[in-house]
């Protein structure tokens, strides 16, 4: 089973290509979110799927429940 690795707010399209992902290309997909994930609801709904969260910048929120 592959896991899905979420990088956020990637706005230049270039996190998958200015770090080696090759060393875990067979075991993990990468997925680049080039838009701002607003709001809670918005955020749970794109990462309903996902394993790994990579953030780029400081502005996603994960509030503690």
């Amino acid at each position: 089973m592959r896991l899905r690795c979420a990088v956020l707010d990637d706005f230049q399209r270039v996190a998958t290509e200015v770090a080696d992902w090759s060393p875990i290309a067979d075991e993990v997909e990468v997925v680049s979110f080039d838009t701002h994930l607003d709001g809670e609801d918005a955020l749970a709904a794109a990462l309903a799927d996902v394993d790994i969260v990579v953030t780029i910048r400081e502005r996603v929120p994960f509030p503690g429940r």
